[in-house]
């Protein structure tokens, strides 16, 4: 019996040891799995959060960008219907809006509307002849919607105007959206400033019906009439509703008189001060401008798809600092177009530090794989011997400026390091259509080392130059480049001018005046093949200026023929009768 529960308790002792070793030996084995599987889970949920936070910074820059309708001008971007059904139709402008307000606003845009979101109308930077113009052309544009008439202009009984204010604060309750006098609330349009921006009888034919206007999903209620299902015919939803919604557009615009009074002189001091302004100068810039990108106008044809840098390329082509300042404050880059000649300007949409974070983030995602290695140290001389060759020897200067000598055309080449990234520079030196196909850059022969050379000068350079800021497009009439296929103008007229009178917008910038192809006398005098050679090897084979550059890298033989041909047809003569 004793040796019994001897031999229990030793057993029993024994199944606790082996327990204990089972465990240890499980706890061996698997603490280090747990402690990986723990690892991994916290790897999981890490990477799950900072998928959505990459996702809601990536859906937060797209809803963005299609708000502000990047994508409308800028390739590498998704185009946006969004910001067509917000901006307002221009085809009815002249009726609509007051001249004297529109020529202020296009000088200093402001929000008016607060019912669109983030969409916003950007500051082009116009000067007071670039707004009097389009002011001129907006004012032309009367065209009135189908179901919209004049009518009546007749005020109706005579109201006082506390009686106006108690229809409009009370009865139709407009202060549920607008504020008017401080009253109300300012989700949509300040209706203290509908009086010196919209003229008095365009404010009645709105009221009476605003989806003409607007379309059917028009935020402004209709109040006074109502179609019918044929859409033919209207029945009044309130008594008087011609007389009423008169005698609401009289009190409105008498709310903005004073203002309207200060607007209206400056209008017309801009008026007397620049006679030669014209609505067709105007039509130019509403082109060139690619308005047509946001606004409706009934009639007008864009000069182009896209006016602007394809931004699929920008975090290999800029650097951070930079594209993070640029969205701050834009600035010119190319002082006449993206397009040259086209006179296209980015706009400033005034952005807040938070979506000018959104951007630079969203378009550097791709940042980090470009190689920033400091660029070859040149020395005093080789920095020396580069510049010269700019100066004296490349075709550079002719489109770019270093130091305040240079074209107007491509970007400024001063400080060049500070926007774009080292390899991009190299790459755009050697194979330029190959980075940007819409460019007209040409590509140069150039021995390896010469090109090393200047990729090196650029990345270090850096010259103290008053800033380029965009050209008139008064002084400098834009155009459309891409018009037609013409490559005489797309290359030429830059600098030769449209009808290759030497007087395209480029030249006063040169130090020579480029040669005029509309000159029968001159150019009788040359034989087709030296246009040829001319035009492939550049001004310094026929003893010109050697800013002029060599197109023979870039264009094929057939399209140098071409434009050899197009030569002929502008001096509408033909070569020396021993060449032909």
């Amino acid at each position: 019996m004793l040796f019994a529960i001897i031999i229990g308790i030793w057993a029993t002792r024994s199944m606790v040891q082996l327990d204990r070793l089972f465990i240890n030996f499980l706890e061996h084995f698997l603490n280090p799995l747990t402690c990986m599987m723990r690892r991994v889970r916290n790897i999981l949920i890490f990477c799950f959060f900072c998928s959505a936070a990459m996702l809601q910074a990536a859906s937060e820059a797209d809803s963005l960008l299609r708000e502000l309708g990047c994508g409308n001008c800028h390739n590498g971007v998704v185009s946006s219907e969004v910001v067509k059904t917000k901006a307002p139709n221009l085809s009815f402008a002249g009726v609509k809006y007051r001249p004297a307000y529109l020529f202020s606003y296009l000088q200093n845009p402001v929000r008016v509307r607060h019912n669109i979101g983030v969409a916003r109308m950007p500051d082009f930077a116009f000067d007071v002849r670039e707004s009097l113009a389009l002011t001129f052309f907006l004012s032309e544009q009367r065209k009135l919607p189908d179901r919209v008439s004049p009518g009546s202009k007749a005020g109706g009984a005579a109201r006082t105007s506390s009686e106006i204010h108690k229809i409009i604060t009370r009865e139709l309750q407009c202060t549920k959206c607008h504020i008017m006098a401080g009253e109300g609330s300012n989700r949509a349009t300040d209706l203290s400033t509908a009086g010196y921006r919209l003229r008095q009888d365009w404010l009645t034919l709105y009221l009476l019906n605003p989806a003409a206007f607007e379309g059917t999903d028009a935020g402004m209620p209709r109040f006074f009439f109502e179609d019918e299902e044929n859409g033919a015919s209207v029945h009044g939803i309130i008594s008087d509703a011609e007389e009423t919604a008169a005698s609401i557009g009289e009190y409105l615009s008498a709310m903005g008189e004073s203002k309207l009074r200060k607007l209206a002189a400056e209008f017309l001091t801009a008026k007397k001060n620049y006679a030669n302004i014209t609505a067709k100068m105007g039509e130019r810039i509403f082109l060139s401008q690619n308005c047509l990108a946001c606004h409706r106008l009934d009639g007008a044809e864009p000069w182009f798809n896209r006016n602007g840098p394809d931004l699929s390329l920008e975090s290999q082509r800029v650097r951070p600092q930079w594209l993070r300042d640029y969205f701050s404050e834009t600035h010119a880059v190319r002082p006449f177009g993206y397009f040259p000649g086209s006179g296209s300007r980015m706009p400033d949409f005034d952005l807040n530090e938070h979506e000018v974070e959104i951007l630079t983030k969203h378009f550097l995602k791709g940042n980090r794989g470009i190689d920033q290695r400091e660029p070859e140290r040149l020395s005093p001389y080789a920095m020396k011997k580069a510049e010269l060759l700019l100066r004296d020897k490349l075709s550079c200067l002719g489109c770019h400026r270093l130091d305040d000598v240079g074209g107007r055309i491509g970007p400024d080449l001063s400080r060049v390091s500070k926007r774009l990234n080292g390899p991009f520079i190299d790459m755009m030196i050697q194979h330029p259509r190959e980075l940007v196909p819409e460019s007209i850059m040409p590509e140069i022969a150039m021995q390896p080392k010469t090109a090393s050379l200047m990729g090196n000068f650029l990345k270090q350079v850096h010259m103290e130059t008053t800033p380029l800021g965009y050209l008139s497009l008064i002084d400098h009439r834009p155009f459309n480049p891409k018009a037609r296929g013409n490559l005489y103008r797309e290359y030429c007229s830059v600098c030769h001018g449209i009808d290759g009178s030497g007087n395209g917008y480029n030249a006063r910038y040169m130090p020579a005046v480029p040669v005029s192809h509309s000159d029968a006398t001159l150019m009788g005098q040359r034989a087709d093949d030296t246009l040829y050679d001319g035009i492939h090897g550049g001004g310094v084979i026929l003893g010109k200026h050697h800013f002029m550059p060599p197109w023979g890298e870039t264009l094929s033989p057939h399209e140098i023929r071409s434009l050899v041909a197009q030569i002929r047809q502008l001096c509408r003569c033909e070569g020396p009768a021993w060449s032909r």
